[in-house]
């Protein structure tokens, strides 16, 4: 099934839009627990980095768009995690 039979095009890039607007979210590990007003999806809710990176997941998944996540490290620990989508 192509994206085309299952959404507009409109419906598409207001998608996209919104994966990006939680990529930014994750990236930025600032405040959680905040309510976001999303145009074109009322109030955005997330308690968590992880409920973040949950949503990003499905939305890819929705979207068939790729994320990488990416390792951000000192040269020995592991100090926090990026993402990046191909779109």
């Amino acid at each position: 099934m192509e994206l085309n039979e299952r959404f507009t095009e409109m419906g598409y890039i207001d998608l996209k839009n919104r994966l990006k607007t939680l990529v930014s979210l994750f990236n930025s590990n600032d405040k959680w627990n905040q309510d976001l007003n999303v145009l074109g999806f009322g109030m955005l809710n997330i308690e968590d980095r992880e409920e973040c990176f949950g949503r990003i997941k499905e939305l890819s998944s929705i979207l068939g768009v790729q994320i990488n996540l990416i390792k951000v490290s000192n040269g020995e620990d592991t100090i926090d995690y990026q993402i990046e989508v191909g779109l």
